[in-house]
């Protein structure tokens, strides 16, 4: 659920997710609601933070609010670009091991233990899936989110065709048992006969496609690195605000972002969501945890950019039956 390589997955690193809070008084409010010992403010300061929302920071152990993962020590979590290779490891092979575009091909993963090379059994399910694959092109132009099939052999396979020769680029996030955050691996495949092409990208706020109009709006305005930061994208269709978006995979929307070197990574996702039946009728939640959230036309994630530079922002959203992709770019100072 979310992945700077993981953004404290590769930041803590994973994905830093959400937070549909407006106002940072907001995310305070829903924060403490949910446990006294939560808190917003700078990561800087935090001595536990969620590897998925670095904006729930708090001064002893204990469970995020927001998606009910451990907290991590600040100082664990690991460095950016990096999963934590000193537990685990992702081998990756191709059928056939040459592949050309538009030809069938198979995309085996196989996590493992870093110590013994032992398959990783059972994976975590984080928003549905135990694995969630993300696919960009050389100039990040081009991306995919899939989801790899698990195999009885530990290992786990995707089917799929190349739109074009490049040399894409693999972020394969996925959560240990017994890891309190998730891990992102790095990986990449040439396709064809292609070298592939650096990123040149122009910062965007506006998205259109298929007569949806997307808007990306931050508070703050200016971004900068290292400070929380607000992401919100408002979703309309012919001038008119849209109101009934769907889940996706447990979430009114999944947010990737990747830098201009693509050397960090995050995944995030709101902190609105339909809850499952299950959900409601666990006593654990309270009145306010099961509230209908809002469907639109103003979805909002909170997330936190590592550093200084440009980072491509992919939103995806279910609508009127369809999982839709909005595109932008951004500048953090």
């Amino acid at each position: 659920m979310l992945t700077r390589l993981s953004q404290f997955t590769l930041a803590a690193l994973t994905a830093i997710a959400l937070g549909s809070c407006s106002k940072s008084e907001t995310a305070d409010h829903h924060a403490h609601h949910a446990d006294s010992s939560a808190h917003v403010h700078d990561a800087s300061h935090a001595h536990y933070t969620c590897p998925m929302h670095p904006e729930v920071v708090s001064e002893t152990p204990g469970i995020c609010p927001k998606c009910k993962m451990d907290l991590v020590l600040q100082g664990e979590e690991q460095k950016a670009g990096l999963h934590d290779a000193t537990k685990f490891k992702m081998d990756f092979e191709t059928l056939p091991a040459e592949i050309a575009p538009g030809q069938p091909a198979i995309l085996k993963f196989m996590p493992k233990n870093a110590a013994d090379n032992s398959m990783l059994r059972d994976l975590k399910i984080v928003h549905e899936m135990p694995m969630h694959l993300l696919i960009v092109s050389s100039d990040l132009s081009w991306f995919a989110h899939e989801h790899p099939e698990a195999k009885p052999d530990g290992s786990y396979e995707l089917a799929y065709k190349f739109p074009r020769a490049d040399n894409y680029l693999f972020y394969s996030d996925v959560t240990p048992q017994g890891s309190s955050h998730s891990q992102v691996f790095k990986l990449s495949k040439t396709v064809g006969s292609a070298t592939g092409a650096n990123p040149q990208l122009v910062p965007s706020s506006n998205f259109k496609a298929e007569g949806y109009e997307y808007q990306l709006v931050t508070e703050p305005a200016n971004l900068a690195a290292g400070k929380s930061s607000s992401v919100s994208v408002r979703v309309s269709k012919g001038g008119k605000p849209v109101t009934d978006i769907e889940n996706y995979l447990g979430a009114l929307g999944h947010m990737v972002i990747i830098s201009e070197d693509k050397e960090d990574f995050l995944h995030a996702h709101p902190e609105d969501h339909a809850h499952t039946d299950a959900e409601k009728n666990d006593p654990k939640h309270t009145h306010e945890t099961v509230t209908a959230p809002s469907r639109g036309p103003n979805v909002s994630f909170m997330t936190l950019f590592p550093k200084a530079g440009k980072y491509k922002v992919w939103a995806q959203f279910n609508i009127d039956g369809k999982v839709r992709t909005a595109e932008f770019v951004v500048t953090v100072s």
